[in-house]
């Protein structure tokens, strides 16, 4: 049973040199933070926008799984992939759109099911819910 609301949440982040910080919310390993590569940042430590984009990608799985599990879905397996557009916009430099694209194998019967529970879970994930940038999610859906 879920936790009564509100819920907080807690992450530190500790700089280590140039613009590099470690990420920490303990009890889980942490995490090295840079600027990406596009801002001069090394092309192998995780940026804030690799971050959002795993965040929402994260979100939405959790909340398609429950959502599924809920509708009794035979899902067999999930992918998805998340690409973000940082563009200038009137305001400064900004995650302008999020394209997500999961790919699904279900049980047979279970296809169209699945398919409606697509655009119900990037309705209820509390992540795209909470950014400004538009968030598309589309989906391939296969037979089991």
């Amino acid at each position: 049973m879920p936790a009564p609301f509100p819920h907080r949440y807690n992450a530190e982040i500790t700089w280590t040199s140039g613009r590099r910080g470690t990420l920490l919310a303990p009890p889980r390993p942490s995490i090295v933070g840079d600027a990406p590569p596009e801002f001069d940042g090394p092309p192998d430590h995780w940026s804030p926008e690799h971050l959002l984009l795993s965040a929402l990608n994260l979100c939405l799985m959790q909340t398609y799984l429950a959502i599924a599990e809920k509708a009794r879905v035979g899902l067999r397996s999930y992918r998805a992939r998340a690409e973000g557009i940082v563009d200038k916009t009137d305001t400064g430099l900004a995650v302008t759109a999020v394209a997500i694209r999961m790919a699904l194998r279900v049980d047979g019967a279970d296809v169209a099911k699945a398919e409606e529970l697509v655009q119900k879970a990037k309705k209820y994930c509390i992540v795209s819910n909470s950014v400004k940038a538009d968030v598309t999610v589309t989906a391939d859906i296969t037979p089991a």
